[in-house]
């Protein structure tokens, strides 16, 4: 069943961009059981709707998913911001028609997408040993491998910006997390101003959030939307975790 939303006809000034909001924090329920081709495309009208044509040069030949992700923004230049909100509600309600029904009685969280798990099932499985990162490892909960670097090995970012402490948390690593915990700014921003707090919370890995919780991950970071990690919550209930 598809189901096509006409935000200028079937509704009121002012709620396109809450329905937009309310179907972005949808996105939270959704995101691992999508392919990364759908998840992308949501991602471009996103952007899209958040921040108008691309403007940023395209990453380099290695920086694969950030390449895709560009790609995806790309695809969607020209489009007005209704248009874009339009047609990722219509993204969300093909998906999941009922949509509108489970969300109903909250905004949900205020971030639309999730950097790393939208594309974590996606990944490629057969990278040789010889050809695995510390991402990798990560990615495997291989706490072993970790160990054999020495401090500054640890320090490294991927594409996105990404530290080994976004990966654990994303993964909800608590182990790896310790381990990193020390070795890492526990406040370490991502390319888009996000925490491993701001990781943890928008997937709702509770073993994650309490390790970096307990161990003074800062709360009241922003990142580049303005959000703070307790906004990124799916689970209102993860709320008691939080001080601010």
């Amino acid at each position: 069943m598809e189901m096509d939303i006409d935000l200028e006809d079937s509704q009121p000034v002012g709620e396109p961009e809450a329905t937009f909001n309310r179907a972005a924090g949808h996105l939270q329920t959704l995101a691992s059981s999508l392919a990364a081709e759908k998840l992308l495309t949501i991602y471009g009208y996103y952007k899209q709707a958040n921040e108008g044509d691309c403007n940023t040069n395209k990453p380099g030949i290695f920086s694969y998913q950030a390449r895709q992700k560009w790609d995806a923004w790309m695809a969607m230049k020209g489009k007005s911001k209704e248009e874009a909100m339009k047609g990722y509600i219509n993204e969300i309600s093909n998906i999941d028609p009922d949509w509108e029904l489970k969300a109903k009685g909250g905004d949900g969280p205020k971030t639309g997408w999730v950097t790393v798990s939208s594309l974590a099932n996606n990944e490629d499985k057969n990278i040789s040993e010889d050809d695995k990162t510390p991402f990798d490892w990560v990615k495997e909960n291989n706490l072993a491998k970790l160990k054999c670097l020495d401090s500054s090995a640890m320090e490294i970012k991927d594409e996105d910006g990404m530290s080994l402490l976004h990966w654990a948390a994303d993964r909800d690593y608590p182990d790896i997390l310790l381990y990193l915990i020390g070795k890492i700014d526990i406040n370490v921003q991502d390319a888009d101003g996000q925490t491993a707090l701001h990781y943890a919370t928008s997937c709702g890995n509770v073993k994650a959030l309490n390790v970096l919780i307990d161990n003074g991950a800062n709360q009241t970071i922003k990142d580049n939307e303005g959000l703070l990690p307790v906004d990124c919550l799916e689970d209102a209930q993860l709320r008691s975790l939080f001080h601010v």
